[in-house]
């Protein structure tokens, strides 16, 4: 499994975290807002719009150090690291999941 091109950087991400929040501590989803403020519209007026987004967490190499399985290695981490911040929560699972159907239908070829 380690050599297929499916088990990339986002699905060893994914499977690390698994493994904080099954045997080490949570790592919980932050949910960052923004919020935009316009001013002098038209008659006055002003206008607030809001946009929200989960997000997965940033690791660390001292991150790593608390695992005994680490799938995720410490080389790994700026690319993790770029992708959550780049992506939300919900797009990193789905392609999570879409690699890992991929993995899943190799290993059935193979039985």
């Amino acid at each position: 499994m380690n050599t297929l091109p499916e088990n990339d950087v986002l699905l060893r991400g994914l499977r690390t975290l698994r493994h904080f929040e099954a045997h080490v501590e949570p790592k919980p989803m932050p949910r960052v807002v923004n919020l935009e403020i316009e001013e002098n519209l038209s008659g006055g007026d002003s206008r607030t719009e809001t946009t929200a987004r989960w997000v997965l967490q940033e690791l660390k190499p001292g991150d790593l150090t608390k695992l005994t399985t680490r799938p995720l290695k410490e080389v790994d981490l700026p690319a993790w690291n770029t992708t959550v911040a780049h992506m939300d929560a919900p797009t990193i699972f789905a392609k999570g999941l879409e690699n890992l159907e991929k993995i899943l239908q190799k290993a059935e070829k193979e039985i």
